[in-house]
């Protein structure tokens, strides 16, 4: 679901570009699947925003398969990224993904988002 007209969206998706090789690649072996992934015109803003913004720490709630942390590592690479993944065989996915592709800045813990969140000392960065 897109919440512009699919002209605009069309249209900002003609100018994606993968950051890098292997991230293509994620992405479309996750959306050949059906793994729900980020967008990429969801992807394109959020390069922008995080270049501006420069987080420190990102914390994400629903991993999937690592591929929005991943991409988070690749645009804020000195950034201490938390990620969330409430079922055990996806969050291993994710980390088999993140360490495949290289980025040790991304913790990925196991749980209901709520309940990790309402353990505050499990996601001191």
């Amino acid at each position: 679901m897109n919440i512009t007209n699919d002209l605009v969206t069309e249209y900002i998706n003609g100018f994606y570009q993968a950051k890098t090789d292997a991230l293509e690649t994620l992405r479309k072996e996750s959306e050949a699947e059906g793994v729900p992934i980020i967008l990429k015109e969801t992807e394109s803003f959020l390069e922008v925003f995080l270049k501006t913004l420069k987080p420190k720490n990102i914390l994400e709630i629903g991993t999937a398969v690592g591929y929005s942390a991943s991409f988070f590592s690749e645009v804020c690479n000195d950034c201490q990224i938390i990620t969330i993944e409430k079922f055990e065989d996806k969050a291993n996915i994710a980390k088999e993904n993140i360490s495949r592709l290289g980025y040790e800045n991304i913790k990925v813990l196991i749980g209901d988002g709520e309940d990790v969140l309402d353990d505050a000392a499990v996601i001191q960065i």
